[in-house]
């Protein structure tokens, strides 16, 4: 994705780099999903090579440093993009990047007439103060996850 903003660029991902990204999952999600259900190393490793396509998965640079990466796809029948990761190196936050991550991506939706929509642990109590900062609604919940949705 050509999109840049702050010098911020979507990198799209090489087969390689699905081994580093599932470290940096395990390294920022660990807490919350220890909390949630408990982690299981070979669940989530499995979980995570069958669950993401990689062409879903994009890096996230400024200025020519690797910060994060985010993992979104447009849905078939929704007519919407789903992110389904967002994920700021830890010591990188709070600095706007996943804001700008989010504009490039709800731009490019908006071009394609399309919603953006996203689930989040309601244990991550952060990142959904984060979205809903940006303006997403609940669309729905459950026991452990949150639905939001920017039309």
């Amino acid at each position: 994705m050509n999109n840049y903003k702050n010098n911020l660029k979507l990198i799209p991902f090489c087969q390689e780099g699905l081994d580093e990204a599932y470290k940096i999952y395990k390294k920022e999600l660990y807490d919350v999903i220890e909390k949630v259900f408990g982690w299981d190393d070979k669940f989530q490793s499995d979980r995570f090579q069958k669950s993401y396509k990689l062409e879903w998965f994009h890096w996230i640079e400024n200025q020519d440093e690797r910060i994060g990466y985010v993992c979104f796809f447009q849905t078939e029948n929704e007519n919407e993009i789903h992110i389904s990761l967002l994920i700021i190196t830890r010591e990188l936050q709070g600095n706007g990047h996943g804001k700008d991550v989010m504009f490039i991506i709800e731009q490019n939706a908006k071009q394609q007439n399309l919603k953006v929509a996203l689930s989040s642990f309601k244990e991550n109590k952060r990142a959904v103060s984060f979205y809903q900062n940006l303006g997403y609604k609940i669309a729905s919940q459950d026991e452990h996850f949150i639905d939001l949705v920017l039309e």
